[in-house]
Parts: C-alpha cells; sequence; structure tokens
C-alpha cells in the first residue's frame, strides 16, 4: 500500500535544491529575480487554487490533499472488487 505523503523532518528544502546550487552560482543577479519572481507567482497560483489561508500552511494543506486523494483512490479501489 502507498505511503501517505509526509514532511521530511531532515531537510526544509526541495531535494532538488543541492543540485540547482550550481546552476544559481552561475545566473545573475537579473537572472535569479525573474526566476524567483516567476517561483512566486506560481506560488500565488497554488495558494489560489487550493484556497489556502496563509501561504505559511501552504504545503500542510497540500500534503492534506494529496492524501485525501490517495484514500478515495484506495476506497475507491475496494468498492470496485
Amino acid at each position: 500500500m502507498p505511503q501517505p505523503f509526509e514532511r521530511d523532518e531532515r531537510s526544509s528544502e526541495p531535494s532538488s535544491a543541492a543540485s540547482a546550487a550550481p546552476v544559481t552560482e552561475q545566473m545573475s543577479l537579473e537572472q535569479l529575480r525573474v526566476e524567483l519572481d516567476k517561483l512566486r507567482d506560481r506560488e500565488r497560483q497554488i495558494i489560489q487554487l487550493l484556497g489556502v489561508k496563509s501561504p505559511d500552511r501552504l504545503l500542510h494543506d497540500l500534503r492534506n490533499v494529496l492524501n485525501e486523494l490517495q484514500l478515495l483512490r484506495i476506497l475507491a479501489d475496494q468498492s470496485n472488487k
């Protein structure tokens, strides 16, 4: 059975952050600002889609949504048997 989506307590950063470090060292300040703007816009859209009340709760609420989806899939599979 798939495991629920859990928070990785060991790191507050995404696992891809370490591999992206050399790329950011090569980017200009303006390129970094553009990238930051894109990421902020993406975060804003996700917050809006999920109806999150606070940006600080985004990951928590997203985990809840994914866990609920997983539970619904399990229940649907069981009812189809």
